[in-house]
Formats: structure tokens, C-alpha cells, sequence
């Protein structure tokens, strides 16, 4: 079942990294006499990208490959993609560590070679690639590439999944719920599949739906595992504690109780558990079984918030917004709301998204606001698509915001300013307030700084 995720993972990535030549190909027939959306444009992008690539960049190189992978604007051809990749792989992009490693793992335009897509993996996971670490554990819990080992394929899971992977979430969820390499823990998959389905898993809410329908079985297994959890919590192991903070919180094999629960979560965010310190927040945000206290929440989002939780990131910023607990300070608000979003957490990508649509404490920006608003939608967050929709919807007006503010980026992103060059090529790739042209929105990237998969994943 862990297979499927991995196999999966190949198409995601080269469509998401071709998604600005796709955007042309797909045109309808009434829209491919448009400014920019021709193949004289695009070739002109492939060629700019082979120019570059053949001078070293490695992004460049990483592009090229994805071009060829996907025969998008060039022939497929995954002898050249691999070439691409494995110049930009050897330069240590973690990109290409990692589609290579895929390439590698389905055989594509090479023999399968699952040692070889293990030892891209491993690069690209020692830097942090949440996808390459998933994949990783895919591999240690399958045995292929390397030997079968359920606790490397839980660590690299993990890794991923404190990340915010979904999948990874999802699948360490399923070792605690099969009782791979550990005792079969229902609780601790439940919550591990509910931060997947938070994110819009479809197997993690069919798995998790599966737990909660199955009341008696359930029942059982809880009470017995908050005995034994009861036991050792008193013996200060704060994932112990955490999870039986879970099961009072929920009422999962023990009398829902809150006040129990905000005591054992106290006790693991007293020893640095960050899942913890971020519900002991939410339990006094809330009020639940203790008095309401924004500032005691604060104290709590913030411990966890500073070992890198998002969600804390994402709920301190909305106390900033607020003034809850803390002074009101937009600046602080969009620190932490961009500190959560730039790990993919969706409701701080549509919170920064809705700072600069309503100009708090910025110059209102349709512009950079529908580019967060298009990440969290991409995630399934139904308010943002919402918002997109409206700003999409509201054309006149838009064009005339957007017009004007073409005019001035123009200006500033010929003084090399590389966040406006960004959201001007933005807004040349969708035609917002300029013709569209991609050529034009290309020209930006390089200069910008841009990943190959960040430039096009906003684009989705």
C-alpha cells in the first residue's frame, strides 16, 4: 500500500514543474491567438532554459529535465531528462536528487534500479526533501534498494511528516494502525491520519473514518491502551503523555475531559514536545476545561512555534493579527504567518494571502494575494479558492489595479528587485493587467532566484 504513494509521486512532480509550458499547450482554440501563448514562446522559454543549463545553472538543468520527462515543448525523452537531472543531481539540487531517484525507481527511459533511486533519495533527504524522505521510508519498508527495516522507514517518515507531508503522515499513520516494527497503536494512527486528512488525504479519511465507525473493536483497544498509557505517562515520556492528552481530548477509550487532557499535555510540553505545547495553546485559546487565556496561549504557541511547528507559527500570527494575547502587530502577524506558510501549511498561506488582499500593513496587492491564495486552493482550502475566485471574478476592477501595478513593477524590477521581478513575471505567466506572455514571465525566474518547482507549483 506504501508503493502506491511512491508510484504516484513521479507524475505529480513533472506535471507540477511544467506546469508554465503546459499553460500554453492546454490553451482553448479561441485563446491560442493570445500574446505569449504560441510555440515561437515557448521555445524561446526552452531555449533561454537549455542556454542557462549549458552554462552550469543547475535549476536551468533541473528544468531541461523536467521538459524532456514530461514532452512538454521538447520530445520525451527520459535518457536526456536523466542526463539533465544527473548534472544538476551531481551540483547537489535536491530536485534533481530526487527525480532522479523516481526516474530510477520506475524504470522510466532506464533500467529499474531501486539501489540507485535509493542513493538519489538519501541526497536529497539529508537536505530536507520531505518528498525524498517519504520515498526513503517507502523504500526501508518495502526492502527494495535496501534492507527491509521498519524503524529507518519510520524515521524517514517522520522526518517528512513533522514537514507536513501528507503522505508521510499518512503512512506512518498506517505502520501504528498494521503494527509494523511496534505495537499496533489505533490512537496514534488516528492522529496521524487526521493530519493527513486535514490536508485532504483521501485515503488517510477513508482509514480514519474506518477507526471511528468500528466503535466496539475500538473501544476496546483505547481502554486498554489508555491503561497502559496511564502507566507509563506517570513515568514522564512525553509522547506518552502527549498521546493520552489526545485520548481525553477526544474522548478515545477514556471519559472525554479537558482538564485532564490540558494536565498531561502540560506535562509534555513542560519537557519540549512541541505537538503539546501547540494543544496546550489551543486548549487555552479555546477555553476548553481551563479558563480562557490569549496570553497563556501565546506563551505556548510560541514554544512550539520557535522548534518549527506551523500550526503554533500559523496561531501566534493570528494573535498578532488579533492583538490576542500579544500587542497587535501586522509585521509580527505576517513573520509568523509566512514562517507556516513557506512549510505549506494552507490556513497561513491564505492568511498572508488575506494581508495583502486587505492591505495590513502593506500595500494592498491582488497580485501577491492570489498567488497565496492559489497555494492553500491548490491544498484544497475551500475559503481561499473562494477568495480567488472573487478576485478572478472581478475583472474590471482587476484590470485596473493590475494595470497599474504592472506599470510600476516594470519600473522597480528593472532596478533588480527580485520579489517584484517574481510578481511581475506572475503576472505576465496569467495575464493579469499585461498581455499574456510567457516569454516575458520567464525572464524573471533565473534572476529571481526561483526553484524549478517553487516557480511553477505557485502557478498551479
Amino acid at each position: 500500500m506504501l508503493a502506491t504513494h511512491l508510484n504516484r509521486q513521479l507524475d505529480l512532480i513533472v506535471f507540477a514543474f511544467a506546469l508554465v509550458l503546459a499553460a500554453a499547450a492546454d490553451a482553448s482554440p479561441q485563446d491560442q491567438g493570445a500574446p505569449g501563448v504560441n510555440s515561437g514562446n515557448q521555445a524561446a522559454v526552452i531555449a533561454r532554459t537549455k542556454s542557462n543549463a549549458d552554462q552550469g545553472n543547475a535549476e536551468a538543468q533541473t528544468r531541461l529535465g523536467v521538459i524532456y520527462a514530461s514532452g512538454d515543448g521538447a520530445p520525451q525523452d527520459y535518457l536526456e531528462a536523466v542526463n539533465w537531472f544527473r548534472k544538476a543531481a551531481e551540483q547537489g539540487d535536491a530536485d534533481a536528487q530526487f527525480n532522479l531517484g523516481l526516474i530510477y525507481a520506475n524504470g522510466n527511459g532506464v533500467t529499474r534500479d531501486h539501489a540507485e533511486a535509493a542513493n538519489w533519495y538519501r541526497k536529497a533527504a539529508d537536505q530536507g526533501d520531505a518528498g525524498a524522505q517519504n520515498s526513503l521510508g517507502t523504500m526501508y519498508f518495502d526492502g527494495e534498494g535496501v534492507p527491509q527495516n521498519y524503524l529507518e522507514a519510520a524515521n524517514w517518515f517522520r522526518k517528512a511528516a513533522d514537514q507536513g507531508d501528507p503522505d508521510a503522515q499518512f503512512n506512518i499513520g498506517l505502520m501504528h494502525a498494521n503494527g509494523n516494527g511496534r505495537t499496533q497503536d489505533n490512537v496514534e494512527a488516528g492522529n496521524w491520519f487526521r493530519k493527513a486528512a486535514n490536508q485532504g488525504h483521501a485515503d488517510a479519511q477513508r482509514k480514519l473514518d474506518q477507526i471511528n465507525a468500528n466503535e466496539n473493536g475500538a473501544k476496546k483497544v483505547h481502554k486498554e491502551a489508555a491503561k497502559g498509557a496511564q502507566k507509563a505517562a506517570d513515568q514522564d515520556d512525553p509522547d506518552v503523555q502527549y498521546n493520552l492528552g489526545m485520548q481525553y481530548a477526544y474522548g478515545d477509550g477514556v471519559p472525554q475531559n479537558y482538564a485532564e487532557a490540558a494536565n498531561w499535555f502540560r506535562k509534555a510540553a513542560e519537557q519540549g514536545d512541541a505537538d503539546a505545547q501547540f494543544n496546550l495553546g489551543l486548549i487555552y485559546a479555546n477555553g476548553n476545561g481551563v479558563t480562557r487565556d490569549h496570553a497563556e496561549a501565546a506563551n505556548w504557541y510560541r514554544k512550539a512555534a520557535d522548534q518549527g511547528d506551523a500550526g503554533a507559527q500559523n496561531s501566534l500570527g493570528t494573535m498578532y493579527f488579533d492583538g490576542e494575547g500579544v500587542p497587535q502587530n501586522y509585521l509580527e502577524a505576517a513573520n509568523w504567518f509566512r514562517k507556516a506558510a513557506d512549510q505549506g501549511d494552507p490556513d497561513a498561506q491564505f492568511n498572508i494571502g488575506l494581508m495583502h488582499a486587505n492591505g495590513n500593513g502593506r500595500t494592498q496587492d491582488n497580485v501577491e494575494a492570489g498567488n497565496w491564495f492559489r497555494k492553500a486552493a491548490n491544498q484544497g482550502h475551500a475559503d481561499a479558492q473562494r477568495k480567488l475566485d472573487q478576485i478572478n471574478a472581478n475583472e474590471n476592477g482587476a484590470k485596473k489595479v493590475h494595470k497599474e501595478a504592472a506599470k510600476g513593477a516594470q519600473k522597480a524590477a528593472d532596478q533588480d528587485d527580485p520579489d517584484v521581478q517574481y510578481n511581475l513575471g506572475m503576472q505576465y505567466a496569467y495575464g493579469d493587467g499585461v498581455p499574456q506572455n510567457y516569454a516575458e514571465a520567464a525572464k524573471g525566474a533565473p534572476e529571481a532566484g526561483l526553484t524549478a518547482s517553487g516557480a511553477n507549483l505557485i502557478m498551479t
